[in-house]
């Protein structure tokens, strides 16, 4: 019974350790990105969870009819839970609980890096939780990293991390299976995960286990069946069939996500940095063949999807969004860099490879996305792997020997590149007093590394303290810009939102009912539908319906041309005019609607215009 016990102890310590850290960290993140309702891809997701398509406003509304078709295992228990009083609590919680569970992948991760001290993992993933690497869109593909606003896709993220580091260790079973929750949550990443695991397999040197390759197809097909039989029943849908050319719509749509010629050189040149520092990074794992080889086998995939759209216009081709699988080798790679700077930074046999640590987790927490702050990275993490060799073995290729006898100063070059770096952002950033709070704290950092005198363990736990105390600087400043936004725009703009608002109420709990014309120029009409629960004629958002109802492209498409190409309000209320829509709301600051319209609502910057026919 003692013994049962004292087994269990380590299990609730470790169980704890996970609970505990990703709610924490999961806050903190939060806290940094910040949390939106009611914006960007939620104009899918509500709509969808609410059934406004049941709605008698929306009867026949074909994009909210088509929402249907919008397929994620993620959606549908969220309809059962949720109605309109608290459906934004609810993607709250939702989004915190994605938050947590990529973290709690993450710190699965690290430990199968060997990284288990509470130390370590405190730095590991403080860093990953201020980087902006993290945040927003990927630098290729704008593939979905931490949002500011819940959906499904970031919902794979702590999937991702427990497969791969699953997979790092031999465990294909369950790897598998939990690709196939990814397949079914995200049917174009877990396709990701597939390929390039499956591309590992292949090329690994392992003997083939007769065994584990059927349990692993075996175990990824239950859990991705789901979705599989839905794309097998839909595929055969009346809606799905192609009639238009389907790299047109892209270009007219959103090519960012599909098309190499919507992106521009220099971020390509930036996710080679970024996938180099994961190669070398690599290095400093115990399944250094495994990350090796994964990237690699995401690289590949990359670089497969930049010319496969131009040769293939297929549907099933650009809905693998092969291009943001940069996403996810960005994600590795800066992981994997943050254990490399970890295990740099904690290692005490010389002062070198601390300061090299300190450098790449500062690089990666503190600087903004840029050329010149990134190339310092996979440098310095290649430099912590000979610093402490001998330069005179015979085993060493001449490179090798030249940063061995050099290490010393090419360290602290890299220290030199990264102030410059630092000292640029918070001159074009303007942060003022946080700005020698930082230089300050980076002066600390300088001055205890070269403090020869202190016991090494000492020197570094006040390393790793400095880093920290450096990273709460950082949070209590993102949460104070976050807190402090509204100030920080532009009048005009702010102006402009309230206007937007103003009328978007009104319009809500008025009695004007019927399709509306929209400013499509203007990315709030966006918002519209969803916010004045009322149909539009068409906006730039309705686009992506026809990635999973074609059918809807007849009307989206020549609508969106049309409309697009409006200029003045006239041409707006001639338009409305002469297909028959009674209600059209214009950006101007007059106040007055044209002949032969007559003005219903005006805010100082936007009119509401009823249309006779």
């Amino acid at each position: 019974m003692l013994n049962a016990v004292r087994a269990a102890q380590p299990r609730l310590y470790v169980a704890a350790t996970y609970v505990l850290f990703s709610a924490t960290l999961a806050f903190a993140s939060i806290a940094i990105t910040g949390f939106l309702f009611g914006v960007s891809n939620n104009v899918f997701h509500i709509p969808y969870v609410l059934r406004l398509s049941e709605s008698q406003e929306f009867a026949g509304d074909a994009f909210y009819s088509s929402l249907e078709h919008f397929s994620s295992i993620i959606w549908p228990p969220l309809r059962f839970i949720s109605n309109q009083s608290n459906i934004e609590l609810v993607f709250y919680i939702a989004n915190f609980l994605s938050r947590a569970t990529a973290f709690a992948g993450l710190l699965f991760l690290l430990r199968s890096g060997e990284l288990r001290t509470l130390t370590a993992m405190s730095i590991c993933t403080a860093t990953i939780a201020l980087t902006p690497w993290f945040q927003g869109l990927s630098i290729v593909g704008g593939h979905g990293m931490f949002l500011k606003y819940f959906t499904h896709s970031e919902t794979t993220w702590g999937l991702v991390f427990l497969s791969l580091a699953l997979f790092s260790l031999q465990r294909p079973v369950l790897a598998s299976a939990l690709v196939g929750v990814v397949f079914s949550i995200n049917a174009f990443v877990g396709a990701w995960l597939l390929l390039a695991n499956t591309a590992v397999f292949v090329v690994s040197a392992r003997p083939i286990d007769r065994g584990a390759a059927p349990k692993s197809i075996g175990a990824f097909l239950i859990f991705a069946s789901p979705i599989l039989l839905w794309i097998g029943i839909s595929s055969h849908a009346p809606d799905q069939e192609i009639k238009f050319s389907y790299i047109e719509y892209i270009r007219l749509y959103y090519p960012d996500h599909f098309l190499i010629e919507a992106t521009e050189f220099k971020w390509l040149v930036v996710y080679a940095l970024v996938a180099i520092s994961g190669v070398i990074s690599s290095q400093y794992m115990s399944q250094k063949n495994y990350w090796v080889k994964i990237q690699m086998a995401l690289v590949f995939i990359f670089l497969i999807g930049i010319p496969l759209p131009y040769l293939i216009n297929s549907r099933f081709v650009f809905n693998l969004h092969l291009l943001r699988s940069a996403g996810i080798e960005q994600a590795i790679a800066i992981s994997l860099s943050t254990i490399a700077g970890v295990k740099l930074l904690l290692d005490v046999s010389k002062y070198q490879k601390r300061l090299l640590g300190a450098t790449v987790l500062s690089s990666i927490a503190f600087l903004d996305i840029g050329i010149v702050g990134l190339a310092v990275i996979p440098f310095a993490i290649l430099l912590g792997l000979y610093v402490d060799q001998d330069a005179g073995a015979n085993s060493h290729s001449r490179f090798k020997r030249l940063i061995i006898t050099h290490g010393d100063n090419l360290t602290w070059a890299c220290f030199a590149i990264f102030l410059f770096s630092m000292f640029r952002r918070f001159i074009q950033h303007d942060i003022g007093i946080s700005q020698l709070i930082t230089f300050i704290t980076i002066g600390f950092v300088l001055i205890l590394t070269l403090w020869q005198n202190m016991p090494s363990k000492a020197r570094a736990t006040l390393l790793a303290l400095i880093f920290v105390i450096y990273g709460a600087i950082s949070v209590v400043r993102a949460i104070l810009w976050h807190t402090n936004d509204a100030q920080q725009r532009e009048a005009h703009v702010i102006a402009r939102d309230n206007s937007w608002t103003e009328l978007i109420d009104w319009i809500r709990q008025s009695d004007t009912h019927g399709i509306f014309l929209v400013p499509v120029k203007d990315e709030r009409s966006n918002l519209f539908q969803l916010q004045a629960r009322r149909p539009v004629w068409v906006d730039w958002k309705q686009g992506a319906a026809v990635m999973w109802s074609p059918s809807f492209h007849d009307q989206w498409a020549p609508r969106y041309l049309e409309v697009s190409g409006l200029v003045s309000p006239e041409d707006y209320i001639l338009y409305a005019r002469d297909h028959k829509i009674a209600n059209v709301v214009l950006q101007t600051e007059s106040g007055t609607c044209p002949s032969p319209s007559l003005l219903k609502r005006r805010t100082p910057h936007y009119v509401l215009c009823q249309v006779s026919h």
